[in-house]
This record gives C-alpha cells, sequence and structure tokens, in this order.
C-alpha cells in the first residue's frame, strides 16, 4: 500500500489563499459562465477560514455555493499532485461546478488544453468531465448515480454538490466516498440547499457536535452582498401570496425545519422566540448534578439504541449520551454500557428496557434481559406502554406547559400562543437521537391516513432511539394524572 509520504502533505484548506486566489482573478478579469468573479463575502470567508477537515455548507439560493466551490477546487487544482473530485446525485447538477474549472482553466487560462502534449488533458463532455494539469493535479466531475465510478481512487478533495437532493447519502458516503480519502488524509465539503431533515441534516448535526474534524455553516441568500435584498424580499412576497412561505424558507434561508408531517416539535439549539432556553446544549456532564438512568431498545438486524440520561430533582431529563450501534446483540450492548459507565466514572440507578426483551429468543433460548444481566450483575426495568403514551411524553417534556398558579389554566406568550418551557435537553454531541427526533414522521394507516399515536419505522433503525427515550420517560414518570406540579430546573 502507497504511504501518504508519497502523496505528500494532507491538503490544508485553509492555507491555500483562496481569498487572495479570487482578488487575482478579480484584477486579471478572469470570468466564469455566469460573469467576473468577485471577492469573496464575508461568509464565504467564514467557510475557507475553517480549519475542519469536513465542511458542511447549508446555503440559500445565490449565496454563491457554485462559485465558492469553483474557487477552492481551483486553489487546490494549482497545487501539484493533487486529486479532485466534484460529486453530485447525477451528471447533470455536476456539470454545475465543473463547468466553471473547465471554463476558468482551459477558457480563460488557457493552462490545459483538451489534448495537451504536456501531458495535460481537458474533456467536457457528460460520462467524462476531467482536467488534468501539466503540473500533475487532476479534477474529475462524478455522478453519485454511477457508483462504479466511485470505486478504487485515493483523492484530496472531494466536494459533493446539492447533496441534501441525493437519496442515498448515507451509503454514498460511508461506503464509496470516505474511503477514498483515506490514504491521502483528504478532506470534503457537502454542499446544499436543505430539503428537510434527511441525511444531509444528520451531517450537519455532526458539524455542530463535539467532533472537531467537522464543521456547519448555514447561510441564506440574504448574506450575499451581491444580491440586492429587494430581490430577495420580492421573492418572499410573491411566496406569500401563492401559500409557499414553506418553500421560500427552504430555498432561500436554508431552514431545515421547513418540513411537515413532523412528530415531535423542532429542537431549538438556541434561545426561542420569547427566550425559551434551547433543547440542544453544550453543558458538560456533572455526576452530581442527578441520578442516572440508561434506556435500552434491544435489535440486532437494526442498530441497538443505548441513551444515558440524568435526571435531577425537578424532573428536567439530561440525555448526555448514546450508543447507536448496527449487529450488536443484548451482551455487547452491555459491555458498551459498562465501558460507558467506567468512562464516566459514575453510578446509574437502573436500566430501564424495552419488556418485550424479557421474551424468549427462540434461536438461543435466551432473553435480551438475561444477556445484560450476565454482564451488568442486575436485571432491568420497564414499564408496559405503547407509543403513543411514549410520544405524548417526549412532546409533553419538550413542550412543558407553564400553568397560571392562582387558575391552573396554561398562560400565554404576547402572540396568544401557550406558553412552555423544555424539560428535555440533549447534548450536542447525541447526534443520532437528534437526528431521529427531527425526522421522525407519523405513521399512516393503509388508506394513507395519519395515525397520529404512533410513529414510522425508519429505513435506517433511528425510531430505536425515540424508544429508548421514551422507555425512560414512561417508567420515571407516566401517570394518568397532570404533570402540573414538576418544575423546570436545568
Amino acid at each position: 500500500m502507497i504511504s501518504n509520504n508519497d502523496f505528500g502533505t494532507p491538503l490544508d484548506l485553509a492555507s491555500l489563499n483562496i481569498d487572495k486566489l479570487a482578488l487575482k482573478f478579480q484584477q486579471d478579469k478572469v470570468r466564469t459562465t455566469t460573469g467576473y468573479i468577485q471577492p469573496l463575502h464575508d461568509t464565504q470567508m467564514q467557510v475557507i477560514h475553517s480549519k475542519a477537515r469536513f465542511k458542511v455548507l447549508a446555503c440559500g439560493r445565490r449565496w454563491g455555493k457554485s462559485i465558492l466551490c469553483s474557487l477552492i477546487s481551483s486553489a487546490a487544482l494549482f497545487q501539484p499532485g493533487r486529486r479532485i473530485w466534484i460529486v453530485a446525485p447525477d451528471y447533470s447538477l455536476t456539470e454545475k461546478v465543473f463547468r466553471e474549472i473547465y471554463h476558468i482553466f482551459v477558457t480563460q487560462l488557457k493552462l490545459v488544453t483538451p489534448a495537451g502534449k504536456d501531458g495535460s488533458r481537458a474533456s467536457f463532455q457528460k460520462g467524462e468531465y476531467i482536467i488534468r494539469t501539466p503540473w500533475g493535479s487532476t479534477i474529475e466531475g462524478k455522478s453519485a448515480d454511477n457508483l462504479d465510478s466511485l470505486v478504487g481512487e485515493s483523492i484530496d478533495l472531494l466536494i459533493f454538490d446539492e447533496s441534501a437532493l441525493e437519496t442515498n447519502l448515507e451509503q454514498v458516503w460511508n461506503q464509496m466516498l470516505r474511503p477514498t480519502l483515506v490514504d491521502r488524509q483528504g478532506s470534503a465539503i457537502f454542499i446544499s440547499t436543505p430539503r428537510g431533515a434527511n441525511y444531509f441534516y444528520k451531517l450537519f448535526l455532526l458539524g455542530k457536535g463535539y467532533d472537531k474534524s467537522w464543521e456547519s455553516f448555514q447561510f441564506t441568500s440574504y448574506d450575499n452582498p451581491y444580491i440586492p435584498k429587494t430581490e430577495i424580499d420580492e421573492a418572499y412576497r410573491n411566496a406569500t401570496m401563492m401559500g409557499q412561505v414553506i418553500n421560500f424558507k427552504q430555498e432561500y434561508l436554508a431552514d431545515f425545519e421547513a418540513v411537515v408531517n413532523r412528530v415531535f416539535p423542532p429542537l431549538r439549539d438556541t434561545a426561542g422566540k420569547f427566550g425559551e432556553v434551547p433543547h440542544i446544549i453544550d453543558l458538560p456532564f456533572k455526576k452530581d448534578d442527578g441520578d442516572i438512568f440508561i434506556g435500552c431498545d434491544f435489535n440486532y438486524a437494526r442498530p441497538a439504541s443505548t441513551l444515558y440520561a440524568q435526571v435531577n430533582q425537578f424532573g428536567d431529563v439530561y440525555i448526555f449520551d448514546e450508543d447507536f450501534e448496527k449487529n450488536t446483540g443484548a451482551y455487547r450492548q452491555a459491555l458498551l454500557i459498562r465501558e460507558k459507565i467506567m468512562f464516566y466514572k459514575a453510578k446509574y440507578r437502573e436500566v430501564i428496557g424495552d419488556i418485550s426483551g424479557n421474551q424468549v429468543n427462540p434461536v438461543d433460548g435466551r432473553t435480551s434481559f438475561e444477556d445484560m444481566k450476565a454482564v451488568l450483575g442486575h436485571s432491568l426495568k420497564g414499564k408496559k406502554q405503547t407509543r403513543q403514551v411514549g410520544s405524548d411524553m417526549i412532546r409533553l417534556w419538550l413542550e412543558y406547559p407553564v400553568f397560571n398558579k392562582v387558575t391552573s389554566l396554561v398562560e400565554k406568550n404576547q402572540d396568544g400562543s401557550p406558553k412552555n418551557y423544555p424539560k428535555l435537553f440533549i447534548s450536542k454531541k447525541c447526534v443520532n437521537l437528534i437526528y431521529a427526533l427531527q425526522t421522525a414522521t407519523f405513521k399512516k394507516g393503509k388508506d394513507k391516513s395519519i395515525l397520529k399515536e404512533d410513529y414510522d419505522e425508519h429505513p435506517d433503525g433511528y425510531e430505536g432511539l425515540i424508544d429508548a427515550l421514551r422507555y425512560i420517560l414512561v417508567y420515571l414518570f407516566h401517570d394518568p394524572n397532570q404533570h402540573a406540579s414538576l418544575m423546570a430546573g436545568f
């Protein structure tokens, strides 16, 4: 296997002076297919100065994502011996960015000729998008619907344009594209206008979490100073008149929340409109802040889900960690619990599981409860429940109503909406649980009607995390009476 040294140093995007390249192109009057290149604006500068290896950009229309990708690719292509891929869900989308790079290097600067005698090469034909420079660098345009073309290469930079439109993004990234970055310790940029809470959204959450190799950015069309704000305002007015505000929020404001059929309220990572504290918090775990409870959903063919919750004296629940492991039986799941508890140097009160885990497996004659007891040394707890009850509990803890102490009626905000506060908090490191709650959709009946009491199965098993959460909440708090006596604490 070729070593990293044979490839040279890993590509560092933050050191490529992409802003200076843009200024140089402006001075030399280098054009794209749509006009002269302009200096990078402030939000584009934030992206190029990021030192994260993996970047996720959720951008509104006309923010400048295509030209930014073109400039980043150009700066990398100017270095010797680099390999760069532009990938999109299909070739028509790949063409958008590749066309600009081809125009710069072949048409404008004439640094590469379609059949150069110096070893260079350039092709701009569907299925064969390639520029090979005389100094040994190559950029290719790829399509995610041609999986065979994504195998076997080692690359320095991957730019996945319109990522949110790729319905199979998780598989394409993890199985096809991620391995291409290993040998050269390459970087990746995912860029798109949001399309609801799909896998692109999960990647976005990774960039908002604890992993410093990822960083996410969210910019609206208003953030591009080269676009007249009046044009965007006019688009908003038209969208309002046509009843398409959700579409406007998605296309121009890069809003992930512009989706319908959501089971649970949106999770906030900042203060709400009326000062409500966020659900997603960056709060370090402190073992003295409350008792620890662990919720488990058992599985093997689908991922096994484990949540680590801390509950304070006010009944607030803080999910401070998670396990979400494929091909994991109950025995292995218990080993992971023991390992994580040792990491936190803490003790837990109970492990709460799906009571169906107490049923005998006809294959080996054992139960999930028995397998976990063999590792943990104690029995598990659980309470019979339905998804309707569990979903209601999750919604209640996400938006707990504020009751007037005198009238016992729910108090109202200035706009007349019910006043509430969260009693469920989630660490930003729990990317899978956040993704599960944000993408859960109502289960539909045979006549396609929505069954409000249930959430649908996720193709990749993320509903198991929601199950683990409801096992904890129902076991600890479910009471057919009101919960009005509880107070906010975290």
